[in-house]
């Protein structure tokens, strides 16, 4: 689903989750299940655990999908979150398990007019 996202936006994730935050993702990805569902009714689709965080993107999930979930301990939820935010934000894990900012991402600069 990330690729369908990054292809929809234009964006690399890194540079969406700058740019427009977690719900600018959230839209993205609605827009993204929704299209792939009309186009292709029956295909295997990976989503984040995130998408229950908008009530009509996950309806629509619950409506028109099969769904299978995962079961996680807490400290295997910690360990998948990590790693996705290592993949999704370009950010890598420190050593104490933390993400750190990879000094290669080009960083924006937003003037607030001050």
């Amino acid at each position: 689903m990330d690729r369908e996202i990054e292809a929809e936006s234009g964006l690399p994730l890194s540079e969406l989750f700058s740019l427009y935050g977690q719900a600018g993702y959230r839209r993205f990805e609605g827009r993204c299940l929704t299209r792939i569902i009309k186009e292709y009714p029956r295909a295997v689709l990976s989503v984040g655990g995130g998408v229950v965080s908008e009530a009509g993107t996950y309806d629509f999930l619950l409506a028109n999908c099969f769904t299978v979930w995962l079961k996680a301990s807490p400290s295997e939820h910690m360990q998948r979150v990590i790693a996705q935010a290592t993949c999704a934000h370009g950010r890598k894990p420190r050593g104490d398990g933390r993400p750190e900012t990879n000094p290669g991402r080009p960083r924006i600069a937003v003037s607030k007019g001050r």
